[in-house]
C-alpha cells in the first residue's frame, strides 16, 4: 500500500499498549491536544473495533455471501 500511495518508508499506524485500558479515552484526548496531531486520525481500540462491521468495510457483504 505504501508503494501505491507513494509513501514508502512511512508509518501507516501506531498502536499504544496502555497500563490500564480504562485510560484509553484520556490518552486519545492527550494525543489530539498535541500541536499538529489534530490532522491525524486517533481512535481508541474500542472505537476502532466498533467501526469494523460489514457495513463499514467496502465489499465485505459481498464476500460474506460467497
Amino acid at each position: 500500500m505504501q508503494e501505491l500511495t507513494g509513501n514508502q518508508g512511512k508509518a501507516s499506524a501506531f498502536y499504544l499498549k496502555l497500563d490500564d485500558p480504562a485510560n484509553a479515552d484520556a490518552v486519545v484526548t492527550e494525543i489530539k491536544a498535541v500541536p499538529g496531531m489534530q490532522t491525524y486520525v486517533t481512535h481508541s481500540m474500542q472505537e476502532y473495533l466498533s467501526m469494523m462491521t460489514p457495513d463499514n468495510i467496502p465489499h465485505c457483504r459481498s464476500l460474506l455471501r460467497l
